[in-house]
């Protein structure tokens, strides 16, 4: 079985990279801003869950000098809403807060799906098992060379 195996990264990383960098552009183009609704307060910490700020690649955003800013998503928010009464300030908040999430994460879903990002950032997992995939095999393999992998 004969095997195109690259001999350098860049054949595999280059064109991936190149592609997210254009889409990822679009993407905070069009992207919501995080609403302060839903940017967890001192007090509000200890009362909901919230997750990381992220970046669309996944990498947390960390404020200078602060520590990253804690978002109450929808799917936690979902789950207060069952726990608590409406009538509590707790069941009010949360009520309040997953309106706001769900529409804040159909308009990022949107903007995903417009940019373009989700295929590219799929190009580059694709891309990154393909090196991977082609240095365990050049391993196991001694008579292809594994120069630059």
């Amino acid at each position: 079985m004969n095997i195109a195996i690259p001999y350098s990264i860049d054949e595999i990383r280059l064109p991936g990279l190149a592609l997210g960098e254009e889409t990822r552009a679009r993407y905070e183009a069009i992207a919501p801003t995080v609403l302060d609704e839903l940017v967890l307060t001192d007090k509000e910490r200890t009362k909901f869950i919230g997750l990381d700020e992220k970046d669309i690649e996944g990498r947390t955003i960390y404020p200078p000098h602060a520590i990253p800013r804690q978002i109450a998503p929808a799917k936690y928010l979902e789950i207060d809403v069952q726990d608590y009464s409406p009538r509590t300030l707790r069941g009010r908040v949360a009520r309040r807060k997953l309106e706001v999430a769900k529409a804040y994460e159909a308009a990022k879903e949107a903007a995903i799906e417009t940019s373009g990002v989700g295929a590219a950032i799929d190009a580059r997992l694709r891309a990154a098992s393909n090196l991977r995939l082609s240095r365990a095999r050049s391993r196991n393999n001694p008579h292809i060379p594994s120069q630059g992998l």
